[in-house]
């Protein structure tokens, strides 16, 4: 059987892939560089919060166990009044999560991707990241402000 490192409200454990971790729908909250920004205490206020340390050395924040999509949906709007903008809805199957199509995004303006595309050649542009509610330049393994 595979397992994979999960780690829930800090708690390091072994849990199998097909757990009921790994089960219905979740809500990531984003993608941290420095885990003190996920705000931890207020995740587990949302429901199960599990992190998981990512190859590129981020540590991504899901509120797990989800068991409907309508529970993912209230769980969303919790998290986003919570402050976690980037947070979306994904759900889980045959091993590997996939985001669903939600029409509730509320990452950086226009505004704010349009000055940081200014800062940067037009083929850069792709490379234009919103981590830790802010615009960066992902260049290799490493992130550059652009605001």
């Amino acid at each position: 059987m595979k397992y994979r490192k999960l780690i829930l409200l800090g708690v390091a454990s072994l849990m199998p892939l097909t757990s009921s971790a790994e089960d219905g729908f979740f809500v990531q909250l984003g993608a941290y560089r420095n885990i003190e920004n996920a705000r931890l205490d207020q995740a587990a206020a949302l429901g199960e919060a599990a992190k998981e340390r990512l190859a590129s050395g981020l540590t991504r924040v899901r509120i797990v166990r989800l068991n409907s999509r309508d529970q993912a949906l209230a769980t969303l709007t919790a998290a986003k009044d919570a402050g976690y903008s980037d947070a979306f809805v994904g759900q889980y199957g045959q091993n590997k999560s996939t985001t669903l199509d939600i029409p509730a995004y509320s990452g950086p303006s226009d505004e704010r991707i349009n000055a940081a595309r200014a800062k940067v050649a037009p083929d850069q542009y792709q490379n234009i990241v919103f981590l830790d509610g802010k615009l960066m330049l992902k260049e290799g393994e490493n992130f550059l402000p652009l605001e």
